[in-house]
């Protein structure tokens, strides 16, 4: 019982949270980027309709 209770050693759990972090936040990182740039091509679409 007290053995299904144990966790693993830190560098073990460091390393896991390190690798379920990194994606979500590069790929955050990235959409945010791309809709700045979306944002920013419609804004000047408008702006050359209307302008």
């Amino acid at each position: 019982m007290a053995d299904e209770l144990t966790t693993p050693p830190e560098s073990e759990s460091s390393a896991a949270a390190d690798e379920e972090l990194k994606w979500p936040v590069s790929f955050m990182l990235i959409l945010g980027v791309t809709a700045v740039y979306v944002g920013w091509r419609v804004i000047q679409m408008v702006g050359n309709l209307f302008g």
